[in-house]
């Protein structure tokens, strides 16, 4: 065992698809709520560098490869208790707009490519990646 590991908590997240990335944020929002006495080492494991966006929802996968929810549904913050540590981000509608300004506004009745998606996934873990709480190191692991 590495010097200082033994002192830390230590937690692993297999698979780092949505619903893993759900997971990580709510694991990051407790441990800033309620901080421990030791540091947190969190490892995530990923099938492909995508970190957030799991194979179905892959952004280098064909557009024609539709969600099977409508795209009104899909908000990585909307948890409030306790708060997120990175701050509210934009709910999948509002992400898109401003990310790709279609000619017309989306209604969230829309289904959309995955690979869209995944995109907005991989933004979500990029933006509580880069918010971690004091005390916390995140380590990324691929394959």
């Amino acid at each position: 065992m590495r010097e200082g590991m033994s002192r830390a908590h230590a937690v692993a997240i297999v698979g780092l698809g949505p619903k893993g990335l759900y997971c990580l944020e709510r694991l990051l929002a407790e441990f800033h709520a309620r901080p421990l006495e030791r540091p947190l080492h969190i490892h995530v494991f990923n099938r492909s560098a995508t970190f957030g966006a799991s194979p179905v929802y892959d952004p280098h996968q064909p557009d024609f490869i539709l969600v099977n929810i409508s795209v009104g549904e899909i908000d990585l913050w909307t948890a409030e208790d306790p708060p997120i540590v990175a701050g509210r981000g934009p709910d999948f509608v509002t992400w898109y707009q401003e990310r790709f300004q279609p000619r017309g506004p989306l209604f969230g009745t829309e289904y959309l490519p995955r690979a869209v998606v995944g995109q907005y996934l991989v933004e979500g873990f990029n933006r509580i990646r880069d918010h971690l709480p004091n005390g916390v190191t995140l380590w990324c692991h691929q394959g």
